[in-house]
Order: C-alpha cells, then sequence, then structure tokens
C-alpha cells in the first residue's frame, strides 16, 4: 500500500473540534481518546435580543414552565461571560434582578436510574450581593416549581450553597469577585443518591471529575425518582449575571475545553497542538514540521471521501522551527468540516469559479419580501458579491440576496460575481419587478353606532384600504362636511343633544372613492340621579370594609412617611399629598389602613404590596412605572380598590396571587403607553400566580373598570377563583384576549362592553390536572362569535408548547354572587365608565 505524508486530522461540528491521528497508511484513520461528548441533554447561550426571558421571540420556546416572562429574568448582552479554558462561549447573558420572586424553567430528557449522573454547570458572576439563602439554579423532576428540590444551587449574598431535597444549604462555600464557573451534579445510586458542586474547577473536558467543593445528601432518603426540568430561580433583591448554561449526563459535556490542550500524539510527523475558535474563525497551531518546508491545509465534509478529492483551503510553510499557525473563517452551512495538514507542497491546480444555479427574475407586490439564489463551484473558499444596476451592495455577500420590503425603488437588475483564489465568475442578470398595484379605496371597518352622555366624548373610526395616500372627510347627517375632520378618526368633544345624528365618512385616493354606511350618535341627558360609588362586590362579603375608618386621619407626602403609617399595626387613614417615587416593593399596607390620594398625586417607579393584610381601601391613586407590580397582593383578604390609574407595571398592573380572597376592584382604570419599562409584559391583571397555586380562595369582583390602551392580555386571567366581571368597559385595539378562564376556574361575565378588541374572553388548558375553566357570559354588548363593535376571535389554536386556547360560548354553570347588585346597560358602559373610572373621578378626593 502506498503511503502519503498526512499528519493529525482535525473534526469541526458546529461548536465541537476533535482532533484524529491520520497514521501514514491512509486506512488507518483514527479518532484520538478524547473525552467522549455526546449530545447534551440540553445548552443555553441566552443567543436572544434583549429582553425578558420566555418572552415573544426571547427563549420562549424552549423556557415555557414557570412563571411568565418578567424583567426579573432577563436577557442582556452586558452578562455575557467568559472563563478560561471553557469552550462554546457564545450568546448574550442572562440577568436576575430585582426582588420579585420569579422563576423559569426548560425541559431536557428525562434522567433516572441507579449509576445515572446528571450534571448541570453554569457562569456566574455576582454584581450586587443581596441577603437570605435562596436558590439561584436547580433540577426538578417535571415542571412544578419547588423550595426544596432534587439538586439547589443556592445563593446568599457571596455565599453559595449545594442541598438536596431540602430547602436550606447544609454545605457552602464562598464566592471572591469576579466571574465563576459552577458545576453541580446529581447521582442516582443504589442506595441514597447524592448531590455534589464544584466550584472553578482545575480539569475540564476530562473522562473523569476532578475532587469535588461540597457533597450532600447520602444520608438522606429523599431522593428522586427521574429529573427532567432545569430551573432559574430568583427571589433576593440583587443582580446576578448566569451564562454558558449546560446539562448532561457526564463530566466532559458540560465542561467543554476551548482546544487550548490538547494529547500529545506519538509519531515523527507533523501534528495540530492548539485548536481555537473566535465568533468568525478557527484558529489552527501545530509544530513538528520540517523548517519552512511547504504544507496545504485541505478539508472535506466527510471522511469518507477519498483523500484525493479533499478541497483545498490553504497553502504555507512551516516556520524555521517547524511550527504552524493558520486562521480560516469557519464553513458556513456546513454541519461538520475534516482537517488534514499535506505536506511538502504539491498543491492541486485551484480550479475557478463556475455558477451552478442562475439568479432567476422575479416580480413582487410592494411590500413583499424578494430572494435571489445563485450557486457555484470551485476551490473554496468562494466569496460572493451581489451588484444592484452594476453597483455593488454593501454587505450582500452571502449566496442568496433578500430584499426586505420591497419597493418600486428596489426594482432593476441583479447579478453576483463570485470569486476565489483562482479566478471569478459573473452570473447572468436577474430583473426584479416590483408592482405597484393601483387601487381605489374600500372600507375595511365601519364607524360604529354609540351612546353618550352630554358633556361626554364620543371617538368614530374607520378603517380604509387602497393605494396611498388616503384621505378623509367626514359628514354629519349626510350632507354637512365637518370642518378639518380629515382623518381616520373622528373625535366629539362635550357632545351636546345639537351633535345627536348620523355620522359618516368619505375615503378617496387618485383612483376613485368610497363612502362609509351611517353611524348614529345618540346623546343622553346627564342623569338627575347621582352615581353610586359605595362598595359592592366580594370585598364586602361577610365583613364589612372600613379601612383606617377607626384611626386617626394622618397625611404622608414621602415615602418613608408613608411607610411610617402603613407599614404599622394601628389603624390609620392615610392622606397623600403630593407625587413621590416608591422603590420595588418595600411600601407594604398592613391591616386597618385607607390610603387615598389627594390632587393629583403620582406614585411612580414602585409599587404597593399587600403581605397577609385584611381591611384595606386604596382610592385615587395613580401608580405608574413599577418595576415590579404597580399593586401585589399575597395572602390578603377584604380589599377594595377604587377608582385607582395604573400604568406601565413592568410585571401586573394589579396581580393578586398566594390564596388572596374577597376583593373588589372598582371603577380603576389600566392601560400602557406606547414606552412603557417593559413592553412584552403589557399583562393587567393575574389571579393565581401558577397552576399549583390553588385553593378556595379568589372570591373577587370586577366592575365598571376602564381596560384601555396597549393592555394585551389579563384582563383578568383567572385560575382557581370565583370572579365576577360585570359593566367593565374593554377598548384596547391590538390585544390577544381580554378575559381569561384557567383551571378550576369560575367566571361571571355580564352586562360589559367590547369594543374594537380580540377575543372578549376564551378558555385556557394547560396539562395541569383539574376541572378546566368555566364560564357563563351573559347579556355583553356582544355574544358569542359576535363582530359587531370592531370585535374579532381567533378560533380555538393549540400553542407550540401543547396549551390550548379554546373558544366557548360562555354557557357554563357557574356560582351565583352572595351580594345584591344593579347591572348598567350594555349600551351605557362605555359613557359611564369613561367619565367616571380612574383617579380622580370620584366624589371622595380629598
Amino acid at each position: 500500500m502506498s503511503r502519503e505524508p498526512w499528519t493529525h486530522c482535525l473534526l469541526y461540528a458546529g461548536d465541537e473540534i476533535r482532533l484524529c491521528l491520520q497514521g501514514l497508511p491512509l486506512a488507518l484513520l483514527l479518532l484520538l481518546p478524547l473525552p467522549a461528548r455526546a449530545a447534551l441533554l440540553f445548552e443555553e447561550h441566552f443567543a436572544y435580543p434583549n429582553g425578558n426571558l420566555g418572552a415573544a421571540g426571547i427563549g420562549d420556546a424552549i423556557w415555557s414552565g414557570g412563571d411568565s416572562a418578567n424583567s426579573s429574568l432577563a436577557v442582556n448582552t452586558n452578562a455575557a461571560l467568559t472563563s478560561a479554558g471553557l469552550f462554546g462561549e457564545t450568546g448574550n447573558g442572562f440577568v436576575f434582578s430585582g426582588g420579585t420572586f420569579k422563576k423559569k424553567a426548560a425541559p431536557f430528557t428525562e434522567q433516572s436510574g441507579a449509576g445515572t449522573n446528571v450534571y448541570v454547570s453554569f457562569l456566574l458572576n455576582i454584581q450586587t450581593a443581596g441577603s437570605g439563602a435562596k436558590l439561584i439554579a436547580y433540577l426538578q423532576n417535571g415542571s412544578s416549581a419547588s423550595s426544596s428540590p432534587p439538586l439547589g444551587v443556592f445563593l446568599n449574598g457571596t455565599t453559595l450553597g449545594l442541598a438536596k431535597s431540602a430547602s436550606t444549604p447544609p454545605v457552602t462555600t464562598t464566592l471572591s469577585a469576579g466571574t465563576h464557573l459552577v458545576v453541580a451534579r446529581y447521582s442516582f445510586l443504589a442506595g441514597n443518591d447524592a448531590v455534589d458542586l464544584w466550584l472553578d474547577p482545575a480539569a475540564l473536558g476530562t473522562n473523569s471529575p476532578p475532587a469535588v467543593t461540597l457533597t450532600t445528601g447520602t444520608a438522606s432518603s429523599s431522593d428522586a425518582a427521574a429529573l427532567s426540568y432545569v430551573f432559574l430561580n430568583h427571589a433576593v433583591n440583587q443582580t446576578v449575571w448566569l451564562d454558558e448554561l449546560r446539562v448532561g449526563t457526564t463530566w466532559a459535556e458540560v465542561t467543554p475545553t476551548d482546544g487550548s490542550t490538547v494529547p500529545p500524539v506519538s509519531g515523527s510527523g507533523p501534528r495540530f497542538t492548539q485548536v481555537l475558535r473566535t465568533p468568525v474563525a478557527l484558529i489552527l497551531r501545530g509544530t513538528n514540521g520540517a523548517a519552512n518546508g511547504a504544507f496545504d491545509l485541505i478539508a472535506s465534509t466527510s471522511l469518507a471521501t477519498p483523500v484525493s478529492q479533499w478541497g483545498d483551503v490553504a497553502s504555507d510553510n512551516f516556520d524555521a522551527s517547524g511550527n504552524f499557525d493558520l486562521t480560516n473563517p469557519i464553513p458556513v452551512g456546513v454541519g461538520q468540516q475534516f482537517y488534514r495538514l499535506r505536506i511538502g507542497g504539491g498543491v492541486t491546480t485551484p480550479v475557478a469559479p463556475q455558477i451552478t444555479a442562475q439568479p432567476t427574475n422575479l416580480t413582487v407586490t410592494a411590500n413583499q419580501t424578494a430572494n435571489f439564489y445563485s450557486t457555484a463551484s470551485g476551490t473554496a473558499p468562494l466569496n460572493f458579491q451581489w451588484y444592484f444596476n452594476n453597483a455593488a451592495l454593501g454587505g450582500a455577500t452571502l449566496a442568496a440576496l433578500t430584499i426586505n420590503n420591497a419597493q418600486t425603488n428596489n426594482a432593476g437588475n441583479y447579478f453576483v460575481i463570485v470569486t476565489n483564489l483562482a479566478g471569478a465568475a459573473t452570473s447572468s442578470v436577474a430583473t426584479l419587478t416590483v408592482s405597484n398595484i393601483l387601487a381605489p379605496p374600500s372600507i375595511v371597518t365601519q364607524p360604529q353606532s354609540q351612546t353618550v352622555t352630554e358633556g361626554a366624548t364620543a371617538v368614530l373610526n374607520v378603517t380604509a384600504s387602497g393605494t396611498p395616500p388616503l384621505r378623509y372627510q367626514w359628514f354629519f347627517n349626510t350632507t354637512t362636511p365637518l370642518a378639518n375632520q380629515t382623518n381616520a378618526s373622528l373625535t366629539l368633544a362635550g357632545v351636546s343633544s345639537n351633535d345627536a345624528g348620523a355620522y359618516s365618512v368619505t375615503v378617496t385616493n387618485n383612483y376613485g372613492a368610497t363612502n362609509s354606511s351611517l353611524a348614529t350618535l345618540t346623546v343622553n341627558p346627564l342623569s338627575t340621579n347621582a352615581i353610586d360609588f359605595s362598595h359592592v362586590g366580594f370585598g364586602n362579603t361577610g365583613f364589612t370594609v372600613t379601612g383606617g375608618a377607626a384611626g386617626p386621619t394622618v397625611y404622608a407626602g414621602s415615602e418613608s412617611e408613608l411607610q411610617s403609617y402603613s407599614d404599622v399595626n394601628p389603624p390609620y387613614t392615610i392622606i397623600l399629598t403630593n407625587s413621590f417615587t416608591l422603590s420595588g416593593m418595600a411600601t407594604h399596607i398592613r391591616p386597618n389602613k385607607t390610603v387615598i390620594g389627594s390632587n393629583d398625586v403620582v406614585l411612580t417607579g414602585g409599587g404597593l404590596y399587600l403581605y397577609r393584610s385584611t381591611n384595606v381601601i386604596l382610592r385615587n391613586l395613580t401608580i405608574k412605572n413599577s418595576t415590579e407590580d404597580n399593586i401585589g397582593i399575597h395572602y390578603s383578604d377584604h380589599v377594595w380598590i377604587d377608582h385607582c390609574t395604573l400604568v406601565d407595571s413592568s410585571d401586573g398592573n394589579l396581580d393578586i396571587t398566594q390564596s388572596s380572597d374577597y376583593l373588589t376592584i372598582s371603577w380603576c382604570k389600566f392601560y400602557y403607553t406606547d414606552n412603557p419599562p417593559d413592553p412584552n409584559h403589557r399583562l393587567v391583571s393575574l389571579i393565581a400566580a401558577s397552576d399549583s397555586d390553588d385553593g378556595s380562595q379568589y372570591h373577587i369582583t370586577y366592575h365598571h373598570n376602564w381596560w384601555t390602551t396597549n393592555c394585551v392580555e389579563r384582563m383578568p386571567s383567572v385560575r382557581f377563583g370565583r370572579v365576577h366581571c360585570f359593566n367593565n368597559f374593554y377598548n384596547s385595539p391590538g390585544n390577544n384576549y381580554c378575559i381569561r378562564t384557567r383551571i378550576n376556574a369560575e367566571l361571571l361575565v355580564e352586562n360589559n362592553f367590547f369594543q374594537s378588541v380580540q377575543n372578549p374572553w376564551e378558555q385556557y388548558i394547560t396539562g395541569a390536572s383539574g376541572v378546566q375553566g368555566k364560564l357563563f357570559a351573559n347579556n355583553n354588548n356582544v355574544p358569542f362569535l359576535g363582530t359587531s363593535f370592531g370585535v374579532t376571535w381567533t378560533g380555538t389554536k393549540t400553542n407550540g408548547d401543547g396549551t390550548i386556547r379554546v373558544m366557548v360560548p360562555g354557557t357554563d354553570s357557574v356560582f351565583a354572587p352572595s351580594y345584591s347588585y344593579t347591572l348598567d346597560a350594555p349600551a351605557g358602559v362605555p359613557d359611564v365608565v369613561t367619565n367616571n373610572a380612574g383617579a380622580g373621578k370620584g366624589p371622595f378626593a380629598p
């Protein structure tokens, strides 16, 4: 058999690099005995856009467990971490911040059985230390959260702890400043299982782990039946960065090396000694070559390919000491690539590029995407450059060219030139035609009739399509054009009986005109009967809510003054005299308190926190831009929230969890601006935090509330509760749904008014066991699947995580309210709510 001077072979496959030994006979190609790297059970580099983990496009397909997306658990470029010797670092990083208890979970293939090990590794950097030993990462059997999981890694300030099936770590170690590699292991044993932890281990990528830093659990009988989820958990006011999260069954899998140390190879020929990867290139280094001798680097995607057919990548010479150092681009679109050195030159003649697939002519409509494709053969590397009307296009250097949102100025001739060291090839010219269809206007959504009270504001809207620009002219009683009313919306402020009548709009463009249908405005006279703002709802059931009426009236003009009265036991009626900033959820409202805002008081930056509170009244408050909830209610009962305006929270505007019971939310206004602290979390009011937050609690009434601009979901979303929603006004265009019934919940939804919203109500089914949510809808302004007033329905849908959004008719048998109440007619709800809901609208304001 002939012999040729080949040296080692190197495999690049995605994020994996392996070396293999090429013996002189070509038939004896063998992998070096490096630690095996089977596919990881789970690997997360947080390579997502900045934003809340689990939000749309930010790991939502993976991090499906735990809480909804929240700013306390966020992806951020600044948090990307690296560690010397660790391979595969890429993407962004992950940030724990704030003091909200939040967690996210991701699944991996279930592991169990004696002799099985499950490792988890991550990089950790403490930016600001908190206080209190709380879980930061753990492994769990299933998607349910736990405070004492089978394997838990705890953080208390700068102390790292480890526990097995315990809520307090029995063993700890201290962290110094900077970035640390943390590795933990759950070992399924024939007897009691064990957990171990390594902090900054000295040996990475080996078959066997080094000596452990912490170990515990062998004396415990609380063994896991299996492990199938990894959790990230946050419960302390601190800022911590975490990155490069891996779960695997061997030490080598979760501690991949960067190639900085390669086992020695026997033999006297040239060999690779170091393999490094940058984001865009492989760096190959070696030694033992002939001084100043020539060599070629060749590559193939398969070891089965005859060596004579491997492609040439580069040619170079060893230096005077026989060493070499090559930097080559990472192959694009190639799953794996093998490399060899060919000694002594003898480079095969490079082949110039040839176009094997020509780009073709395209015709698209304006705003569509245009895609040109071309392929070429020839000696790698091949370089592509696309041209438009003979001008090179910046950044257009791939085999495919994509033109998003094509416009008429993109129409023209396109071609590509492909080059390599041996020459160039020019494709044929492909013509892009962009068709701007000329269409007259047509009405998509007609203006809707409405009824208002004298002095109110009426808004009529029309939606039209057609070739822009579109022009609008509104008319009153069909023939009278309204001066300066030339937009798609008509706003009539302070209406009187003279404004009652028929309204229409004419829409024109350069190609035609169309007239809308008539919308009738009915103006009712002001009622001589004052609106009853007394407490009606579950909050007063079995108990009369008086707040701080039994104590003195006091005044507060700062957060510290408010806390001095609210975070103590005696009853107080607390009048807020001016606006000020709150710090997170540090302001607790304890039992027997009334908090009322005077004038136009606005609380910003934080929220009010009710924890194990009873007999509380909150009125006439505007709370906005909280870093957590605007109002958070845990383990509390008999609470009345009335005439408040809640805006732009980072978490919920008003969240009710942890078995709270008997609450009334009345005459409040909820909305979000165009630039809230967390654009991905415009989720208004959640009842019960998870499918395990169960019980017979959550008797809650929502009445005469206004859910408006940019509210997307949870108006409310209910687990387990008995919730009565009546005489609420919903007008939040672009929402996902309004009212949602979930596991073990019953909702009574009556006499509400829905306008320009999607899915007035729906049922949500998860994999949790229990009775599916029920709902009875009665006498609302739209029936089930009704499409008047701009209402739409998505139809039943199954999500990627297996959960199901079900369109339900609202005919279930549900509870009967235990209190007396009077229903307003749905037609009058928009007027009475918009004129009376929110802070500053009630007669109680001092």
